[in-house]
């Protein structure tokens, strides 16, 4: 136990799933199916933890941990954002225990990416953690479309949905692999035009871009999330 929280791990995942089910504070990527993706495309392992708290209540922190390295993260580089997940949001003593007991597995490096929108408790319950400050753009849509296209949206941004109309384009949906291939085409080709830009090695942009984004990792996602 951490501060009196019983610590169990891997998380079991009928309560991981069911905490991650119908819940208005989960994102897609603190769920099992996003775990296992991961899991498939990159040298990870499960390694998430419950907390079950003095007062009963459940949190699930998804953590996965490099096969290899001595380091594990919620979550990785390019897998979103990890944190506590609950049936509520977690409290400043959850985020305590829960980096008393990270810190109790003596690991190289652990990194957590909480919830943007609670990012300042976790900052804050820091417990000698190093913080590092990121960018997250977070689109308000809570007054529904109309007010996001008339309210939200500049002048000049809806001149070039319009223009976009007039010519033509078309959106379509697609989870299999179609998708993914186009996808990663239009991903390759926004490298080449990076390089371009600014006068690199297209060769160097795309092996670069290649191991920040792989194309398994897509591959992945498909195959585990399918229409969802």
């Amino acid at each position: 136990s951490s501060s009196g929280y019983t610590v169990v791990s891997p998380a079991p995942r009928d309560v991981w799933h069911a905490l991650a089910t119908d819940n208005a504070h989960a994102s897609v990527f603190q769920t099992p199916v996003w775990m296992n993706a991961l899991c498939t495309a990159a040298p990870f392992r499960d390694a998430s933890r419950l907390y079950v708290a003095p007062d009963g209540r459940v949190l699930v922190l998804p953590l996965a941990r490099h096969r290899v390295l001595g380091i594990a993260a919620s979550m990785p580089h390019g897998w979103g954002s990890g944190g506590l997940l609950g049936r509520e949001p977690e409290r400043p003593e959850d985020v305590v225990a829960c980096l008393d007991d990270l810190r109790a597995l003596r690991l190289a490096r652990i990194g957590i990416t909480p919830d943007p929108m609670r990012a300042a408790m976790w900052r804050e319950a820091r417990s000698n953690a190093r913080v590092e400050s990121r960018s997250t753009q977070i689109i308000d849509l809570e007054g529904g479309y109309e007010h996001f296209w008339s309210k939200v949206l500049d002048s000049a941004m809806r001149a070039k949905v319009r223009r976009a109309e007039r010519l033509g384009v078309e959106i379509e949906w697609d989870s299999g692999r179609r998708g993914v291939d186009i996808f990663y085409g239009l991903y390759m080709s926004w490298l080449d035009e990076r390089a371009d830009r600014r006068r690199l090695p297209r060769p160097l942009i795309r092996f670069l871009g290649r191991r920040r984004d792989p194309r398994q990792k897509f591959d992945a996602l498909s195959g585990v999330l399918g229409d969802a």
